[in-house]
């Protein structure tokens, strides 16, 4: 559910004097924070460990069994296991609250609780909120604990259970005060909250338009149809209802008599047309353009009962606007850069770029880009997001400014989601020294489109999370899938799994939805949910689908040559469609680092290390980085680095505990460092994920060529507590269980 980030009670705001009784603020809404009084953070590193703390924080400050908490963090561990875990983790959240000088926590023998008299929590204002207070909640538009979905299946059904009683109780509170509302600012003040946490809520998209219409907007009101009539085309079959649609197409059609609207607090109606709870509500007078008349006998002003109107009477101007935006694809325009030096060098230098950006984009395949002179005389007029987003059906603007100052420039750009009030979604900052006008070009064009698809791939899978499968097209399924996929669960994969079949189903020509369920096969692969053999089969057929669809699309070579190296243990031949991909496609970093993937079982360990550094130099947080950055460690292991090794293995595995390959390279290591209790710590969570024989596979599958190299490895974990014999590459069994192909 959508929640606001800034929703905290009035007395715990910044400035508080430290004489206030409050000494812990924890904010579950957005991105999980937890404050002293001094602004002193003391959010505790580890996911279980978050998880724990929000747990008392949502029971309402009651004691919460441990029997329960070790329930909902360990679910797919036995009792004993998750209670031994439970301790360990209420070590660590109490060592992470000790900076507040006092207990925050009562701790029983077989209980845990939150002092109230200490503590706040956001979500709490809103679920002891009544209708009389709800005006004075903050705006509502995060999500509850989002950054913990994924942690545990058993905590998942839980918070989804406590995002809905969240949100259903919110929605409540401002229906109730839209019901009451009789001033315009106060009926626009509920119909945006409940917007944020319902965005097809008929009753507040007409309370916003009649809104805005009241206080003379008509521009604004004109706006909010548009994003009303986008919002509901983004469900593809999913239409408002008569009343919505005669309001929008009105508008759509023609706002020349939209000034007619009365004031809100002349007009009851206005707020009591809002039929809140879906009940039909009474007939509105409807203005329509003079010069544009509806396809019926009403004239201007005439009272209609929108249930009796015939189809084409209001569906023209929302079908209009539905049209531009159902075809799935994000429509994006690349605007030339602002030079804010006004130089006719750097002129040429923001031109480039834009002309770059579009290039590299069009090779993407997974947006839609808008070009040419139409967008270059609708800029001439000055640009107008609105008109923009009428005229052509834009999702999103990518633009930016370019300045020189003291030898070095600086290059900014930012991507706004024009649907969701110009938001900026994306922005980055290049600061570069003077130099080559196309050297810059080119670094600057390279990292921006190694970063851009998958933020605007993000983006759409955040906007579509909530949305039900059947509502969704074949690109949306694939969108709302990639979020699944990334959490590194059987559960959510098995849910991205049937999302990607749905997709595939209705459109099996779209290469990005094979793309992506190669991915949620390799995920499967490498954790040894599945048999590898089947896996490996089902790769090759998904990563085969897309390059007969489309060769060119960024991500099949690159798809392709890492299958070859981790999954066929095939690296010569991977380097091989890795360096291909990349002469197309230098911006994949997925693409520097498969090239690392396949060096390092070819023992090329200094070359494995340049090119895993360049692909964190185009993209420092790439949203697959738990798998894709498993080299990093694997490269100071086989080095002997071991200190190293397990710096970066301990960052891995807290990102990520539950993915099985990057915590063999981590035991290893500790096995060499002699860390006898985190050693068992880390074996006892391979061996309880995997059985012996999975583990065996995940080992084998590292096909190291250099004798040195496997030896390290089993040494470490021998010394660890797991022997294995480490096969040749190459011999008759192969190194994963999996046939070698031919060829």
């Amino acid at each position: 559910m959508h929640m606001g980030t800034g929703v905290m009670l009035d007395t715990l705001r910044p400035g508080l004097p430290k004489t206030d009784a409050v000494l812990l603020r924890l904010q579950l809404i957005g991105r999980m924070q937890a404050t002293t009084l001094n602004n002193e953070s003391v959010l505790p590193l580890g996911r279980k460990t978050r998880g724990l703390l929000a747990i008392l924080a949502l029971s309402g400050r009651r004691p919460v069994l441990r029997s329960k908490l070790a329930e909902l963090l360990w679910s797919r561990r036995s009792e004993e296991q998750a209670r031994a875990s439970l301790r360990q983790e209420i070590h660590r959240l109490l060592e992470a609250l000790s900076p507040i000088g006092t207990d925050i926590i009562t701790v029983e023998r077989h209980t845990l609780a939150l002092k109230p008299a200490l503590t706040s929590v956001d979500a709490e204002r809103i679920r002891n909120a009544n209708a009389n207070q709800a005006e004075s909640l903050p705006p509502i538009d995060g999500i509850l604990l989002d950054e913990l979905t994924g942690t545990d299946p058993a905590l998942d059904q839980w918070l989804d259970q406590e995002r809905t009683r969240l949100r259903e109780h919110a929605i409540g509170l401002f229906e109730t005060m839209l019901r009451r509302q009789r001033d315009t600012r106060g009926m626009l003040a509920a119909a945006r909250q409940l917007l944020l946490l319902d965005g097809l809520h008929e009753g507040a998209w007409r309370a916003q338009i009649q809104g805005l219409l009241a206080q003379g907007e008509t521009g604004l009101a004109f706006q909010s149809a548009q994003r009303c009539a986008s919002a509901f085309a983004a469900r593809n079959a999913v239409e408002p209802g008569p009343e919505t649609r005669l309001l929008l197409s009105e508008l759509l059609r023609g706002n020349g008599a939209a000034n007619s609207y009365p004031a809100a607090d002349s007009h009851p109606s206005v707020a009591g047309a809002s039929s809140l709870d879906g009940a039909a509500s009474a007939p509105m007078s409807v203005p329509t353009s003079s010069g544009d008349q509806p396809d019926g006998p009403a004239s201007h002003g005439a009272s209609l009962d929108a249930s009796s109107q015939q189809p084409a009477r209001f569906g023209e101007g929302f079908n209009r606007l539905r049209r531009t935006t159902v075809q799935g694809l994000p429509f994006v325009a690349v605007l030339p850069l602002l030079d804010l030096n006004d130089s006719a060098a750097f002129s040429t230098i923001a031109q480039g770029l834009a002309d770059d950006l579009v290039s590299g984009l069009v090779q993407y395949g997974g947006v839609k880009l808008l070009q040419g002179s139409e967008l270059q005389e609708s800029l001439a007029e000055g640009r107008d997001d609105a008109v923009l987003r009428r005229n052509f059906g834009l999702d999103y603007i990518l633009d930016g400014t370019l300045q020189r100052t003291g030898g070095r420039i600086r290059v900014i750009l930012r991507l706004t989601d024009i649907r969701q009030y110009g938001q900026i979604v994306w922005a980055q900052r290049f600061d570069l020294p003077e130099g080559d006008v196309l050297t810059l070009q080119d670094m600057i064009t390279t990292r921006v489109l190694a970063q851009l698809p998958w933020e605007i791939m993000l983006v759409e899978s955040r906007r579509l999370h909530h949305r039900p499968a059947a509502e969704l097209d074949s690109h949306g399924l694939v969108m709302r899938a990639v979020s699944y996929i990334l959490r590194i669960d059987r559960i959510q994969n098995d849910h991205a799994c049937a999302l990607l079949r749905q997709s595939i189903e209705l459109d099996g020509n779209h290469p990005l939805a094979h793309m992506i369920m190669s991915l949620a096969c390799l995920v499967r692969f490498m954790q040894r949910w599945d048999d590898p053999a089947v896996m490996a089969s089902r790769v090759d057929a998904e990563t085969s689908a897309v390059l007969e669809r489309d060769s060119t699309i960024n991500g099949g070579l690159t798809m392709s040559g890492l299958i070859r190296s981790e999954v066929h243990d095939e690296p010569e031949a991977a380097l091989i469609l890795l360096e291909r991909a990349l002469a197309a496609h230098p911006s994949a970093a997925a693409g520097w680092a498969a090239m690392a993937f396949a060096q390092v079982r070819l023992g090329r360990l200094d070359e494995a290390e340049q090119n895993f550094h360049h692909y964190k130099t185009l993209f420092p947080t790439h949203p697959m980085e738990v798998m894709l950055d498993q080299p990093s460690i694997m490269i100071p292991l086989l080095q002997g680095r071991f200190e190293d090794a397990a710096r970066i293995g301990a960052v891995l595995v807290e990102m990520r505990p539950g993915f099985a390959p990057n915590l063999v390279p981590y035991l290893a290591t500790l096995g060499h460092l002699g860390r006898v209790a985190e050693a068992e710590r880390i074996r006892t969570r391979l061996q309880t994920m995997l059985p012996a024989d999975g583990i065996a596979s995940l080992v084998h599958g590292a096909g190291l060529r250099v004798t040195e190299h496997r030896q390290r490895l089993e040494d470490g974990l021998r010394l660890a507590g797991i022997s294995l014999s480490l096969s040749v590459p190459g011999e008759p069994a192969g190194p994963l269980g999996v046939a070698r192909r031919a060829g």
